[in-house]
């Protein structure tokens, strides 16, 4: 799952992006991203733990490679671990950089509070 892209509550919002989808209860559901072989199915729900581990994962990680090996280590047959290991590092880099301007909010929390901010403005007109 590619998650270098998913600031600014990004994680939140696909994770809301997914209780919405599954309130639709989808008989099937069509990856664009799957290995070979494997049957469409209704299966949304695995996507929501790996983004939440991911979040809890970054928060712990000393850097991009104990992030990665902490993903690999919970989801072993996943594929594609260069994406992992460009999340991984993408993450990593903007922690750091925020780490230099002080105490910081994990990354989850972060993006839960943009969220709620961004849900409360007044929406503009046209």
């Amino acid at each position: 799952m590619y998650l270098p892209e998913s600031k600014d509550c990004g994680r939140v919002r696909w994770v809301d992006a997914l209780d919405a989808f599954e309130r639709l209860s989808p008989t099937a559901v069509v990856s664009g991203h799957k290995r070979d072989g494997d049957p469409d199915s209704s299966e949304t729900s695995r996507a929501r733990p790996y983004i939440q581990q991911f979040a809890l994962a970054a928060e712990e990680a000393a850097g991009h490679q104990d992030l990665s090996e902490a993903m690999v280590a919970l989801y072993p047959a996943r594929t594609n671990r260069g994406v992992l290991l460009n999340s991984a590092k993408s993450v990593t880099l903007r922690r750091s950089n925020s780490a230099k301007t002080g105490p910081v909010l994990s990354a989850f929390a972060v993006e839960r509070l943009q969220l709620a901010v961004l849900r409360r403005r007044p929406s503009q007109g046209p």
